[in-house]
């Protein structure tokens, strides 16, 4: 079985150098973008003939977060029945703070069966700020809103209610 240096003599040393380069933009993603960075463990095949099994599945991974809201109150399956113009997001003053910014948010409808799925990286800018009263204790706060447009409505799979 033919070796890596007999058949690409340079593969396995840039190969190493790669490493350090999959470092750098992992702390410059981490620093810059707050983001969680898995930074892959480096593989590297004994032979040609083991390349399938030793094949790349990318370098980093970014863990990011997901914020799950329940609207008790309302039921939906999507943007025909529900039952406003636009979806709620968050509260201004606590998604400005979040870093990372959430992937996405999850809003599901009373009895769980379907989610209302709101990505900020696509949508945010065509959110608008919206002054509400609190159920509560009727506090006033100001939050997030995005049109219908740019929500996605999906059946969870388990269809059932929740406790």
């Amino acid at each position: 079985m033919a070796s890596l240096d007999d058949i690409d003599p340079g593969f396995v040393a840039r190969l190493l150098e790669s490493e350090r380069d999959k470092w750098v933009v992992a702390r410059w993603l981490g620093d810059t973008f707050k983001q969680h960075v898995t930074v892959r463990a480096l593989r590297v095949r004994p032979t040609s003939a083991d390349r399938a099994e030793y094949a790349d599945q990318g370098d980093l991974e970014i863990v990011q977060t997901v914020e799950v809201k329940h609207d008790r109150t309302r039921m939906f399956t999507g943007a025909a029945d529900y039952p406003f113009a636009d979806v709620l997001v968050d509260n201004v003053n606590t998604y400005d703070r979040k870093q990372p910014k959430p992937y996405a948010y999850v809003i599901l409808n009373a009895d769980a069966t379907y989610a209302a799925v709101v990505k900020p990286a696509q949508s945010f800018a065509a959110w608008t700020r919206r002054d509400i009263r609190n159920h509560g204790d009727g506090y006033l706060k100001t939050v997030y809103c995005v049109p219908l447009e740019h929500v996605m409505f999906y059946r969870l799979p388990h269809a059932g209610p929740t406790t």
